[in-house]
């Protein structure tokens, strides 16, 4: 392909794909498509769209940095603007900070608890970045929360807008 690329924007191509080797080809081939040499950020950032895991990664990390206006863009991302969207978005970022409080509640490697709850490894070693801002009780507290936001939203009790705010 004989591409180059500036400073950070490997590891940005890589971050966004979960370091999965076979998404990093695919998008290596789209980038070569656009005939810019070297690649930099801002052609990653227009060109590769981030894996679904590596969105939720970035909104519970502005979340937990106390970045609520770059999480609220997150939010609107992952929804697309559209209500039924949302739905699906509580179950799995329920999903994301499940796999958050087992990084705080075992002591198991990435690779390990990766296999146990089928997620790729290095998307738990964002998951334990997420959770390194949290104690555990805090964890179970935002968990347990999301699980009632869902069921409400689910059985009609709350919409999901007011859920969501």
């Amino acid at each position: 392909m004989g591409l180059t690329f500036s400073y950070g924007a490997s590891a940005l191509l890589a971050e966004y794909c979960l370091n999965d080797m076979s998404l990093i080809y695919s998008e290596l081939t789209k980038l070569s498509a656009y005939g810019k040499n070297p690649v930099d950020m801002p052609l990653i950032r227009e060109v590769v769209v981030p894996t679904v895991n590596y969105q939720y990664f970035d909104f519970a990390d502005k979340v937990a940095k106390g970045l609520y206006t770059e999480a609220y863009k997150c939010l609107e991302f992952l929804t697309q603007g559209k209500e039924g969207a949302k739905v699906p978005f509580l179950t799995q970022l329920a999903a994301y900070y499940r796999m958050v409080w087992f990084t705080k509640h075992t002591a198991m490697k990435d690779e390990e608890l990766g296999a146990k709850l089928n997620r790729h490894p290095y998307a738990v070693k964002l998951a334990r970045q997420v959770g390194g801002r949290y104690n555990k009780e805090e964890l179970t507290s935002l968990l347990k929360t999301l699980y009632i936001l869902e069921y409400k939203v689910k059985s009609g009790k709350v919409s999901v807008n007011d859920a969501i705010d």
